[in-house]
């Protein structure tokens, strides 16, 4: 289908003008299209980690109480179609262009071009209009306030763990970046949020004033058995999950928190892609998409309680294959997902630091535009780290170490560098990235 292919490079093209947040654009373009968005009840998702998980969650638990779900999460990592789901079903490619040809059909009645992800946001509402979704479950991209999602009107508003990211965007405090999470929130329209930092919660609390907020409880040790334990950091996204599907079912849907609490186990076989996602290899690779300091500590301690759990003694070696986009801070990443501070240049080698959690560090820029510079990740010289100019070369230089090691490869730091190791170590297409 020569029709697909060209639509793709002329959506991806969008991203050349960077973020642009606002919800004017978007509002226009959709009452242009007929207003989708108003013919089904939505769940929209915020927060700086774990919002993909929890709506694939929620979603799942949703599906199997008998609704017609429509899912929209963001970014994709093989197939820009796993962007628009329902029922577990992918968008189909033909449909991917014949909703662009309809968006270009109004655009030029708009105040300005429309934006990437104000497309697909508008391609995901269309399409489950057309499908009529029972529910749909929508993944804000950027933020909350001012993310093209925020829109559509709603039975339920969700936070996932805020933490610090996308400040250049958000702000720099976690206060600040609450308070657009906190955008998503509308009077009169139930909340359910993750366990948030103090600062957190008291602008979520300040900003719920008249609207019912539930802060989900985390679940104890009967899920904690010796083959969850490796993804303990999920059982966080997992209550919120449930404490969701708790106030859909006072809303009528058919799902409850004991269908969760047994899907969660479910899930975890069948995983969410690039979230703790282990490749059958020889050697093994662990996948995860964790992006900012707050995702990278909780890996470190995922990846602590897996040698534990495993028996390994010692533990087995991991070699690290590591990027992160331009913009975010690479040695506060590192450090994070170290456990220990990071070395700056001139430090002396005190025989700690990179080298004693991970056998091996490769640093690599990624194709997606906007991927941190080469002179960056040469500024991060430490022991043992390495740095390339593709993922390709990073990946094959740890699967050797790893190989020779009887170790394991771990790919994190960024979405975008786990969607092109994916593609490469199952040597299977993918669809250009996106920043969005």
């Amino acid at each position: 289908m020569r029709d697909y292919p060209r639509t793709l490079e002329r959506l991806f093209a969008r991203t050349a003008g960077g973020i642009k947040l606002g919800l004017e654009v978007i509002t226009e373009l959709l009452r242009h299209l007929g207003d989708p968005q108003l013919h089904f009840p939505c769940v929209v998702v915020a927060g700086t980690n774990g919002k993909g998980s929890t709506c694939s969650l929620l979603a799942r638990a949703a599906q199997g109480g008998g609704h017609t779900v429509g899912l929209f999460t963001s970014p994709h990592l093989l197939r820009f179609t796993e962007r628009i789901v329902v029922n577990a079903r992918e968008i189909e490619q033909q449909r991917v262009v014949e909703l662009f040809r309809q968006i270009c059909g109004v655009e030029g009645k708009l105040q300005r071009r429309p934006t990437f992800f104000e497309i697909v946001t508008a391609m995901a509402l269309m399409h489950f209009a057309a499908e009529r979704v029972d529910l749909a479950i929508m993944e804000v991209g950027l933020g909350g306030r001012l993310d093209a999602t925020n829109v559509v009107p709603r039975c339920l508003s969700v936070i996932t763990s805020i933490g610090l990211d996308h400040q250049a965007w958000l702000g720099d405090s976690i206060a600040a970046i609450a308070s657009e999470k906190a955008g998503i929130i509308l009077e009169g329209v139930p909340v359910v949020s993750a366990p948030q930092r103090p600062e957190a919660m008291t602008v979520l609390r300040r900003n719920s004033l008249g609207t019912k907020l539930t802060t989900a409880t985390p679940f104890t040790a009967n899920l904690a058995t010796s083959e969850n334990r490796a993804t303990a950091f999920q059982l966080e996204n997992a209550a919120v999950a449930a404490c969701a599907a708790d106030e859909l079912g006072r809303q009528g849907f058919c799902l409850n928190k004991d269908s969760v609490v047994q899907l969660f186990g479910e899930w975890l076989a069948g995983g969410w892609p690039g979230r703790w996602q282990w490749l059958d290899l020889d050697p093994p690779v662990l996948l995860d998409g964790a992006h900012n300091t707050c995702g990278l500590t909780a890996l470190h301690a995922a990846l602590k309680a897996h040698a534990t759990t495993h028996g390994d003694s010692p533990a087995r070696p991991i070699h690290l294959v590591f990027s992160c986009l331009h913009g975010k801070q690479p040695q506060a990443m590192l450090s994070a997902l170290h456990g220990e501070q990071w070395p700056t240049p001139g430090d002396a080698d005190t025989g700690s630091g990179p080298g004693r959690f991970f056998a091996s560090i490769d640093l690599c820029t990624t194709r997606v535009r906007g991927s941190c510079h080469r002179e960056t990740l040469d500024a991060l010289t430490a022991p043992s780290v390495r740095v390339y100019d593709d993922v390709a070369g990073a990946l094959s230089a740890a699967q050797a170490r790893a190989a020779s090691t009887r170790g394991f490869v771990l790919v994190t730091g960024s979405l975008y560098l786990v969607s092109e190791a994916l593609g490469i170590l199952k040597d299977q297409p993918i669809d250009p990235p996106v920043r969005g």
